[in-house]
């Protein structure tokens, strides 16, 4: 059977840069991180195997860099030589390979392009790449479930949230 690339969502940090490999369920995996590059490979639940090799845009710290594997994807945390140096793609070449996705998304913060506004918000993430059809977002940005008991008060509407008339201000 035929290797072919993982789906991998990358973004930059002032100390470390991140590199996630989406592949669910992952078996035998194999990260290989060195100064200038990193060899990642694995397979799915299907048998089908994963390989990509990155030649990095600059040099990263391979004795403080590290993996993490979920579920969903292996995380991959390099930490970089020069820090406070944005990097503006993840190769040494200038092109960006069809299998790349740059994110400005993490866990740990909130992504700047999805806030909590008083916009309706999508069901699952803008970021294609993980996310299977009809899955979660696993960013957590979600509005609140119907579940759950609105704040709104006696009269008001979804519509008058929306178009924001003040008598449907959730506080």
């Amino acid at each position: 059977m035929a290797r072919q690339p993982a789906k991998t969502l990358w973004y930059d940090r002032p100390r470390y840069v991140y590199l996630e490999f989406c592949v669910e369920d992952s078996t035998d995996v194999k990260v290989v991180i060195e100064d200038d590059r990193l060899e990642f490979s694995c397979k799915n639940a299907d048998g089908v195997e994963f390989y990509n090799e990155i030649n990095f845009y600059a040099r990263v710290n391979s004795k403080d860099s590290r993996e993490k594997r979920s579920d969903r994807s292996i995380t991959c945390f390099m930490r970089k030589w020069k820090e406070k140096v944005a990097w503006p793609r993840i190769t040494k070449e200038n092109i960006k390979p069809a299998w790349s996705f740059f994110t400005q998304c993490s866990w740990t913060s909130p992504c700047p392009l999805r806030v909590q506004s008083l916009l309706p918000q999508p069901k699952t993430c803008w970021l294609p790449a993980c996310l299977p059809a009809g899955s979660s977002c696993h960013h957590s940005l979600l509005p609140p479930s119907p579940s759950q008991p609105s704040r709104k008060g006696p009269g008001s509407s979804s519509l008058a949230l929306a178009v924001g008339r003040p008598e449907a201000a959730p506080w």
